[in-house]
Order: C-alpha cells, then sequence, then structure tokens
C-alpha cells in the first residue's frame, strides 16, 4: 500500500502517520514520517551533494523516495564550518557518510546523524550509534 499527498507546497515539511482500522476497531497510530518538499534550506555542500547524487538542478524538485535512495554522500572535499538540524533527514538509504576532515565534531550534533538509520560508515571507519539523549526528568 502507498499514499501519494497531492497538495503539498514546495518549501514545507509535512508530517504523516498511518493507522489501520478493521472490524476489531482502530490501531495505535504509527511512528511519524517526515517528508521535506525540497532540500533548498539545507547547508549549500549537502544540498550539492544531494543534487549530484539524484541527478536533478532544482532544489525544489527532490522528492522524499530520490532521497531514501541515496546509499553514499561524500562531503570530504567540501568546505563545511558547521551542519545543521534537517541536513540529512529523508536520507534513509545512506549507509556511507564522508565529512571534511576538518570539521570539528563540535560542529554538530551527534544527534544529527540519527536521521540515518542505515548510516555504518562515517569518514571510512564504522559508525556507531551514540546513545539516545537522557529523558528530561519529570515535571
Amino acid at each position: 500500500m502507498s499514499y501519494t499527498d497531492t497538495a503539498v507546497t514546495a518549501g514545507e515539511t509535512y508530517t504523516y502517520q498511518v493507522q489501520a482500522l478493521n472490524a476489531g476497531g482502530a490501531s495505535d497510530g504509527s511512528n511519524e514520517a517526515v517528508a521535506v518538499v525540497d532540500i533548498c534550506g539545507r547547508t549549500e555542500p549537502v544540498r550539492t551533494a544531494i543534487l549530484a547524487a539524484v541527478t536533478a538542478t532544482d532544489c525544489t524538485l527532490v522528492s522524499i523516495s530520490e532521497l531514501a535512495v541515496i546509499t553514499a554522500l561524500d562531503l570530504s572535499g567540501a568546505s563545511i564550518t558547521t551542519l545543521q538540524a534537517g541536513d540529512f533527514v529523508g536520507m534513509t538509504g545512506l549507509t556511507t557518510l564522508d565529512l571534511p576532515d576538518d570539521l570539528a565534531a563540535s560542529a554538530y550534533s551527534p544527534y544529527l546523524l540519527s536521521a540515518l538509520p542505515s548510516l555504518t560508515q562515517l569518514n571510512g571507519t564504522a559508525y556507531t550509534r551514540p546513545a539516545p539523549p537522557p529523558a528530561p526528568p519529570p515535571p
């Protein structure tokens, strides 16, 4: 089963949730899925690498399905001083990511890479996912 939302606006982010319904009632909702309609707001070298990977020239026309099938992104030669939240959203199939050697780990949160569930190689070495952040204390 699939769903295509044809009433979307470029530059917007959409969140979707699935719920099953049958004679027994309704299920709990699924985890939310986020769809980014364009990649124009991403860090420039990330945007450029994505456009090259999907062979597109317009950042407003990259689909979430195109992002999902990118398996490698090489940013090692790019001039990047910081990465921002959302740079890798939708890239669920990315297994290999190469960042510039001079990009300090402090220039991005390790949780930024949590948007990459398939990531196994970071800068040529095995990637180990960080522990999730601690839950906030109860009120």
